[in-house]
């Protein structure tokens, strides 16, 4: 039962329907009976691990209370509980990965390894909810917030289905200070969710499921494809999953506002970034946000130095890419961004532009995003051979030809149809960041409130138009759910 699917759709109805018709001071119960029949629809033994861990790090937190209210040191509570944190993760997502490492240094000497251990469960959500669960004992431990004493709104934050499979990441106190507030109806908070909700499932259906089609069968069969195929396949590749996964955080905050609960947006028109910098400041920001406060700071930040600010920034990146996925491709993917990042001047707020200056922006914005889709080709290769195969094409092989741009337009179902999927996908892709600029640099970022709601009432219909005539329902899953 995820976003996309009719089941959840009965289940959301079901939800709200009684959310609203009970009493405001028992809605918080219903939120975390509502989590764990969610949670138990994707998979029941995955949720047996997810109900420990939340009782786990209950405990956890009240007792590193307890400790620093006697004058003790809760040091090693603390280190004690994020070091099982990390090892229950380890092993449901890299148990396989160290163990063919340990092969191939094997194979070196000549001994024989099998490599892989064993099959293991597709531990969903298991990334999420123990970041949220560390950063919530760090944050006891610093004496930031008090120890949750309600374990239902405790399991409620760890395990609040609308964030379960793929967050954003939300902050403990942020959501524990609502979740124990009475949640009412509010009339801004469900204007604002209905066309989150609308856009999310447009990019998700409209955009990333279609584009999904081409990309799957152009890095299916890259040997056989032309330079024009591959670089459409990795510019899809970059559209894709950043619909495919910012439509999933439209839909997790505009479910979450409709119970009353106020997330942080996690993208900021991110392919609008000027440079490196810019752009992880508006990609996956509740991510980012975790990785400064809980990596990069903590490791000395940028107050020792550059060689240490260089370190710290290589450290954290290359972190985040393992967490996205147990291969080499992932850790090379967030070393990549590690060195861009290094060599990234600061940001500098832009004053306003006219002439020239707009296309010297524009040209940033265009340099940031070809340096991210060539870090996307490692992300969605696979495999370096693949990677360096696409990249090869791309620059030694591409053509414009009648016959190159026939073939890339055709490649997804072979005959005409594709052509409707191609062009139906790169206007939406195209509507959809010319809107975003205009929020970003353009009128709408200074106009008044009547004006952006104006403005979000047509983009909510043309997102119920554009679902209805070229969503493609029920053939894929959300990328970001695999991390």
């Amino acid at each position: 039962m995820t976003f996309d699917t009719i089941s959840f759709c009965i289940f959301m109805a079901v939800m709200l329907l009684v959310f609203y018709l009970m009493p405001v001071k028992y809605r918080k119960y219903l939120l975390f009976l509502g989590s764990m029949v969610f949670y138990i629809s994707l998979d029941w033994k995955v949720f047996c691990l997810a109900a420990v861990t939340v009782l786990f790090t209950f405990s956890a937190g009240r007792q590193i209370e307890r400790q620093k209210e006697q004058g003790k040191s809760a040091k090693g509570l603390l280190v004690g509980a994020v070091v099982i944190l990390l090892l229950a993760l380890a092993l449901s997502k890299y148990l396989n990965f160290f163990s063919e490492l340990i092969g191939m240094v094997l194979k070196l000497f000549h001994v024989e390894h099998s490599g892989r251990v064993f099959e293991l469960l597709a531990m969903i959500g298991i990334s999420y909810y123990s970041l949220k669960a560390i950063s919530y004992l760090v944050e006891v431990y610093r004496g930031k917030m008090k120890a949750e004493k309600s374990l239902v709104s405790y399991g409620t934050y760890l395990l609040f289905f609308p964030q379960i499979i793929a967050g954003p990441i939300d902050t403990p106190g942020s959501f524990l200070g609502q979740i124990n507030q009475p949640l009412i109806y509010r009339e801004d908070n469900i204007k604002k969710a209905i066309v989150l909700i609308a856009s999310g499932y447009m990019k998700k259906l409209a955009i990333s499921n279609v584009m999904a089609g081409y990309v799957d069968t152009i890095y299916a069969s890259t040997e056989s494809q032309n330079g024009l195929s591959c670089l459409v396949g990795a510019l899809f590749y970059s559209m894709q999953i950043y619909c495919d996964f910012s439509g999933y955080s439209d839909i997790s905050i505009g479910i979450s506002a409709l119970f009353g609960i106020k997330v942080e947006r996690n993208f900021n028109c991110p392919y609008l970034a000027v440079s490196i910098k810019d752009f992880w400041r508006r990609w996956h920001i509740s991510l980012s946000s975790w990785l400064r406060d809980y990596i990069y700071i903590p490791c000395g930040g940028n107050k020792k130095g550059r060689l240490v600010k260089i370190r710290n920034t290589i450290i954290t990146f290359m972190i985040s890419g393992l967490w996205h996925g147990a291969a080499f491709t992932y850790i090379f993917w967030g070393l990549y961004h590690g060195i861009l990042n290094c060599f990234c001047k600061k940001i500098t707020t832009e004053a306003k532009l006219s002439g020239i200056r707009h296309l010297y922006r524009f040209g940033k914005i265009l340099a940031t995003f070809l340096f991210v889709t060539v870090g996307w080709i490692f992300f969605r290769a696979g495999s370096f051979e693949k990677a360096f195969q696409v990249l090869e094409k791309i620059c030694t092989q591409t053509s414009f030809s009648m016959d190159s741009i026939l073939q890339t337009v055709l490649v997804f179902t072979g005959d005409i149809m594709s052509l409707a999927y191609f062009v139906s996908s790169v206007v939406l892709c195209l509507l959809l960041l010319i809107r975003e600029y205009r929020y970003t640099y353009g009128r709408l970022s200074k106009a008044s409130m009547e004006s952006k709601e104006r403005e979000a009432l047509g983009w909510t219909a043309f997102c119920v138009f554009a679902i209805i005539c070229l969503g493609n329902f029920g053939t894929q899953g959300f990328i970001y759910a695999n991390f």
